[in-house]
Parts: structure tokens; sequence; C-alpha cells
């Protein structure tokens, strides 16, 4: 075998080499791609095809026979419904909540987690994270009321965020997913649409454009702010300035 020939013949074994690793390479990326995909959906089976955004008659369609639901007003929220169901045989959660805007569009899916089922807490967290395309990386951490709250927030065009809310007595907890878009458009349609059927008085203040819970970023009824670090016994409180003047 002269050198060029053995040159050559090294050359494509070194290419054949390549060629296989690539499409190992290739094959082992589909598997995961298609693992992910195949991921099982944490919702009730009756509602796996409902989507933020749909109408309160197609959530109602899809629970319907399958437990107990009532309807009410969300809290200090006018003009919103929210729809409570009960789902009759679901291993992951007992009370799954919707709450529907001023014009009839679901913006926020409450998803309360069954006592016993703490192993499953971290794969539900996942799974939902998935479903709506929301980072997991740097959670912002809370207290609200009696929860310790992680909200993972959708950046670029995703717009949903996720809550998770954990009960410092029970240790309960319940997943929140808020889209802030249908709320706040919804909101500002509403608002333009009160003042063209009831026009103001010449010089009044326009009427609010922003859902009090879409500045904040938060679905729940009352605002949630990230909880504030205790005074040391060494701080003390600011005296009222009429007894700095005695």
């Amino acid at each position: 075998m002269t050198p060029d020939e053995h040159f050559f013949m090294r050359i494509s074994r070194l290419v054949t080499t390549e060629i296989k690793f690539s499409m190992a390479a290739v094959l082992i990326l589909l598997i995961v791609s298609g693992c992910a995909r195949n991921a099982e959906d944490p919702f009730p089976k009756e509602i796996q095809g409902v989507k933020l955004g749909a109408s309160k008659a197609e959530v109602i369609g899809a629970i319907e026979n399958a437990g107990n639901r009532s309807e009410g007003p969300v809290p200090k929220r006018r003009g919103r419904i929210r729809l409570s169901w009960a789902p009759k045989s679901d291993p992951k959660f007992d009370r799954v909540a919707f709450d529907f805007t001023e014009l009839n569009h679901l913006y926020a899916i409450r998803l309360s987690l069954r006592p016993g089922q703490d192993p499953q807490e971290r794969t539900i967290r996942n799974a939902l994270l998935q479903k709506y395309n929301i980072p997991d990386d740097f959670p912002e951490k809370m207290r609200f009321m009696n929860d310790n709250v992680m909200a993972f927030v959708g950046r670029n065009e995703v717009v949903a965020t996720l809550f998770e809310f954990t009960n410092m007595v029970s240790g309960r907890k319940i997943y929140e997913i808020f889209d802030r878009r249908i709320s706040a458009d919804d909101f500002r349609k509403a608002a333009m649409k009160k003042a063209k059927e009831h026009p103001e008085k010449k010089g009044a203040a326009p009427p609010p454009t922003t859902a009090p819970e879409d500045q904040v970023g938060w679905g729940k009824s009352e605002k949630a702010r990230p909880e504030a670090s205790p005074k040391t016994p060494t701080e003390k409180e600011p005296r009222p300035a009429q007894e700095e003047q005695k």
C-alpha cells in the first residue's frame, strides 16, 4: 500500500467514525425530545384539552357530569367569575378553580393538590412548566399570608406564570397558572367599553386600564409582596414628629 493510499484510508475511517457519532447523537436527541413531548399532562383528563382563553361554556362542557361544580365572583374583582370544580376521581387534585375575565375568557387555573401527594410535587411542577413553556430557572420566592410562594415567570413570548403556594401550617400545595396578557387585555377592553357606554363628566379622571393583579403579576385575589426582612433588635422605630418636638 502506497503512502497516499494509506492516508486516504485513514481519512475514510475517520469520516465514517464521525458520521456514526453524529447519527448516534441525532438519535439520542430524537429520543429525548420524543420523551419530552410525551410527558404526562398533569391536568385531570377532563380538562387536558382546555386552553387559557377558553369561554366558561367551553370549560363547563369539558367538566359536565364529571364532579360537583359551583360558580361565584372572583373576590375583589368586580365583573370576574370563578368556576370551582371537584373532580370525581382524579388521583392528584381534589379541587380546580377557573377564573374568567369580564369578557368571559379563562385567564387563571388553580389546582389544589390532594393530601399525601408529596412525592409527586416536583413531577407535577415540572410537567406544568413544560406544558406552558415556562422556564424553571431563578423562581421568585416570597411569603403571602400563610403561604410560602414560588413564582416561575414566563419570558419573551411566554406570558403565563406558574405560582406554587405551600401552606406553612398544613403543607398543602396549590398550583396556579396565570395568563397576564389575557387578564390585562380584557380588563382594558372592558374599561374602554364601559367608558363609551357611560361617558364621564368633563375633566374626570380616565378609567383604569390595568387590573390590580396585572400591575404586580399576581393571579391571587389579593396583592402579594415579597416578604420583608424582620428588623433587628438594635433597630428602632422612628418617633412621630410631635414626640421629637417635645
